[in-house]
This record gives C-alpha cells, sequence and structure tokens, in this order.
C-alpha cells in the first residue's frame, strides 16, 4: 500500500470518526423547526374579598297597644356574614318615669325561616337581634378568564346567598301605665346592620413563559437533518471504504 494512500486512509478514519461522535452527541429533533410557544388567550384575575358594612335608613314608627306592627326588610346582598337589628324606644307615659313601664317585644324571621324574639320592659329599651354566621369568606383567590365580565361571571359560583332576599319584622307593645286608656301605646326605631363579603378584581401581570416546553412543527415531504447527515456520512464511508480496497 502506497504512502499516499496511508494518509488517506487516516484521514478517512478520523472524518469517520468526528462524525459518528458528532450522530451520537447530537440530539435529533426530526428535523423540526422550533416556534414560540402558543400564549394562552386566558387572563388571571386575582380575587380580593372586601368586608363591608351597610346600615339601611331607620325606621320611626308608633305601635299602638294589642296592635302589632309587621315590616318587611329587603336585603340584596351577596355573602352577607351577619344582620343585626336594633329596637329603641323611651316610654313617656310612666308614672313618675318610674311605674307603668311599657314591654316591648321584637320579633325577627329571615328568609329560610329562622326566627328570634326577645322582650324588654324599660322607661328607655334597647333590644338587638343578631343573626350571625349566614355566609363565609369565599377560599378563591385568582380566576381565570377572557375578560373581566368572564371573571365576574365565573366567580359567581363559589358565591352564596343566605340571607338575601326579604326578612319580617313583628313589633307589639303591652303598656305598662296604671290608667291604661292613657298609654295607646309607643313610639319606636329600628335600625337594620349588615356585614357582606364583596370581590375586587384586579388582572395579574403575565410573565414571559421560560423553561416553557418548546412546541415543534414538522414541515411535510422534505429529509430531516438527521437524515441528510446520515445520508453524508455514508457516502463518505463508502467512498473511503472504496479507497482501502484500490
Amino acid at each position: 500500500m502506497l504512502k499516499n494512500d496511508k494518509i488517506v486512509i487516516s484521514i478517512g478514519i478520523i472524518i469517520l470518526l468526528i462524525s459518528a461522535t458528532g450522530i451520537f452527541t447530537w440530539k435529533d429533533t426530526g428535523g423540526r423547526k422550533a416556534i414560540p410557544p402558543v400564549t394562552p388567550t386566558g387572563k388571571t384575575y386575582k380575587i380580593t374579598w372586601t368586608e363591608k358594612d351597610l346600615t339601611l335608613p331607620t325606621k320611626s314608627e308608633f305601635t299602638g297597644k294589642n296592635e302589632p306592627t309587621t315590616l318587611t326588610i329587603t336585603l340584596d346582598k351577596d355573602l352577607i356574614t351577619s344582620v343585626d337589628f336594633r329596637l329603641t324606644w323611651k316610654d313617656d307615659k310612666a308614672f313618675l318615669g318610674i311605674f307603668g313601664k311599657d314591654t316591648l317585644t321584637l320579633k325577627v324571621t329571615s328568609p329560610s325561616g329562622e326566627e328570634k324574639e326577645d322582650s324588654q320592659k324599660a322607661k328607655e329599651g334597647n333590644i338587638t337581634l343578631t343573626f350571625s354566621n349566614l355566609n363565609s369568606k369565599p377560599s378563591v383567590s385568582e380566576i381565570k378568564a377572557d375578560t373581566l365580565s368572564d371573571a365576574e361571571n365565573e366567580i359567581q359560583k363559589y358565591i352564596t346567598s343566605k340571607g338575601k332576599g326579604d326578612w319580617k319584622v313583628e313589633i307589639s307593645v303591652k303598656v305598662g301605665e296604671l290608667l291604661k286608656f292613657r298609654d295607646k301605646g309607643n313610639d319606636w326605631e329600628l335600625e337594620v346592620t349588615y356585614h357582606y363579603y364583596e370581590p375586587q378584581f384586579a388582572e395579574a401581570s403575565n410573565g414571559g413563559n421560560t423553561g416553557g416546553e418548546v412546541k415543534e412543527t414538522v414541515k411535510n415531504n422534505e429529509p430531516t437533518e438527521s437524515q441528510i447527515r446520515e445520508m453524508s456520512i455514508y457516502s463518505m464511508y463508502k467512498t473511503f471504504s472504496a479507497k482501502l480496497w484500490l
């Protein structure tokens, strides 16, 4: 074998080794070209649950003896946590301010049928009935939606409405004046305060997709990059094999 042939064969072997190394170390993507990941169209809205108080306009009326006064109080908020009914009055017919005090009774029925009642005999009375633990604050802290309107609709599935609706109130007076014909009844004031949660929405900023999987696509009817490399290596192998046999 000639010296020049040995040199050619040596160079060929080196090239084959380098090519083989490239084959084993190169990651085959099948000729697929990477494209940017698809960004989802949905947005993320952060939810903050704010606790609020609302006091209805005070009702001032007169209730006659043996003629109870009935009222309907409508609460129109969701997520009500508690409701306070406070009845106050002053008996201006009590003898010497001590004797013959009137007795007032406050009875309240919730929309679900729960009843509470209390009575008090006093010159200046104050009765408070409290309905508590009606609804709890939702635990959800974020919503995924395309628009704010969609987020507001989606949040409805987490909202409860116990206590929303019509409350029935009954107030009655039992006069205490010894000369009962002088005491026709009593004036009073009713104050209703309720507490509830309301959601506040804030669109969260979506950062770039780092570390996410890169989506790829394949261009049809074309040899892949790995196939081209394999064909090139095979061609070189055939060429140098022929040299060895010359």
